[in-house]
């Protein structure tokens, strides 16, 4: 009688140290998690920041090297944000960031890669399959003017939505068949972008 009373004790300390094991590794991996987050993501925005995508796209471009599929940048640039800050307050522009950052999510693919770069800057990295490829090799081309047509519909969206703050976008777009290396295509994206804007300034 007493041996199994130590057993049944032995049993119920097993089953607490148990317990107390799974909860432990479940919220270190949750932890883990959280922290991974924090590590890639802009506090403000919810989206990735400038340091993962500079990881995630040097990789990106050196497996679309190999696997020989097209990646596709946009450098995206908010019009009259700084006035929004100086007259209403950076409270009212974080407002307008957090808005045209969640106009992006839900405009793109949850595996394409939307970035705030830095201030009123985004970048988005989209992987073109090969599938859109003709028999040359080529580029379909339609692929890089959905993204366009994409950009233009976010852009009109954002005019409305702020019409008070006259806020919009310039963009520019580049793939990796024209340069090479991130840095590279940001600079050719980040030009038309910079184009754009002397083009939109122009035509009021």
């Amino acid at each position: 009688m007493r041996e199994q009373i130590k057993i049944q004790i032995l049993q119920n300390l097993l089953t607490i140290v148990t317990q107390k094991y799974d909860y432990f590794t479940s919220y270190q991996e949750t932890l883990i998690e959280e922290n991974f987050q924090k590590a890639i993501k802009d506090p403000l925005t919810g989206l990735y920041n400038r340091a993962y995508l500079e990881d995630i796209g040097n990789k990106l471009l050196t497996e679309a090297k190999r696997e020989k599929f097209v990646v596709s940048l946009a450098f995206i640039d908010l019009n009259n944000f700084k006035s929004v800050n100086d007259v209403y307050g950076h409270e009212k522009g974080d407002e307008v960031l957090k808005e045209v950052a969640k106009e992006l999510k839900n405009s793109f693919r949850d595996y394409d890669i939307i970035a705030r770069f830095g201030g009123d800057e985004f970048i988005i990295l989209i992987k073109i399959p090969k599938a859109s490829f003709g028999l040359e090799n080529v580029l379909n081309l339609e692929k890089i003017l959905d993204l366009e047509n994409n950009l233009k519909s976010i852009d009109e969206r954002i005019k409305d939505k702020f019409k008070k703050y006259k806020t919009s976008l310039s963009y520019g777009i580049a793939t990796n068949l024209e340069t090479f290396g991130l840095e590279n295509l940001i600079e050719v994206a980040d030009a038309r972008m910079y184009e754009d804007k002397i083009n939109k300034k122009s035509n009021r």
